[in-house]
């Protein structure tokens, strides 16, 4: 092993048993946890560390023929982790009604900005709907908000991200979590990630070095660590709403 790869494969294992720590730490200060997965390796990650936790997984699954073989793909992605993970699973259905619904009831009490700028807002807060419905209040919701950025951004554009979107994305989040009596929790987005995701150049390769070392500590599953991410984009129909809506 190369002094470079010891050196890194060190910095992981730290930031890990803190993340664990932390999930612990908030685990056992809410009744119930949920995890919003989409099939990716953030999402994924936090679902395997909560595991002693037995968090549900919730995916959003967005009505629209536009979106069917995304849909079907990560939510086949998601259910196959669950299985293994031996955690409970739901697909959380998001059509036009309710994502006009939500971003209508969000409009109330989100700066007009945020909802230009995301249009995934309304869907995220129709995905907290659904945890409210399903489990007790006070849940805490964790999402691996920030993770591909953080790995997958330039230099100056993870720079841009951390000191102009992030701060109000987060905040977003966390008041249409409390809106709904939920707590939302996002770790790849707080300091120690902040510190532990130091801009690089070459953040491509450190990813992959990361895939490597959760498969080595049978953290993550291999076939679900190397799995290419999927992109989830709101529909072009939902997108219309959101155009002629009226601040």
């Amino acid at each position: 092993m190369t002094s470079e790869k010891a050196g890194l494969n060190e910095k992981f294992e730290f930031y890990l048993n803190a993340l664990r720590a932390d999930i612990r730490r908030l685990s056992k200060k809410h009744a119930q946890r949920a995890v919003l997965v989409t099939g990716g390796l953030d999402s994924s990650l936090l679902a395997c560390l909560a595991r002693p936790f037995g968090p549900v997984l919730y995916f959003a699954s967005l009505t629209d023929k536009e979106r069917d073989v995304y849909n079907r793909q990560a939510a086949l992605k998601c259910g196959r982790l669950a299985k293994r993970l031996n955690l409970r699973f739901e697909v959380a259905p998001v059509d036009l009604r309710g994502y006009r619904a939500s971003r209508l009831k969000i409009q109330g009490f989100l700066r007009k900005e945020w909802l230009k700028e995301d249009e995934d807002l309304p869907a995220v807060y129709s995905l907290f709907k659904r945890v409210k419905m399903r489990q007790k209040p006070g849940t805490l919701v964790i999402s691996g908000m920030g993770f591909n950025e953080f790995f997958e951004n330039s230099k100056d554009a993870l720079v841009r991200y951390v000191y102009e979107k992030l701060p109000w994305e987060r905040r977003a989040h966390e008041s249409m979590a409390s809106a709904l009596g939920l707590s939302f929790w996002a770790p790849y987005t707080r300091k120690r990630s902040l510190i532990f995701f130091k801009p690089q150049d070459n953040r491509g390769s450190v990813k992959d070095a990361f895939r490597h070392f959760l498969v080595s500590k049978g953290l993550v599953p291999e076939d679900i660590a190397f799995q290419p991410s999927l992109h989830s984009e709101i529909p072009r129909r939902f997108l219309r709403v959101n155009q002629t809506a009226s601040f």
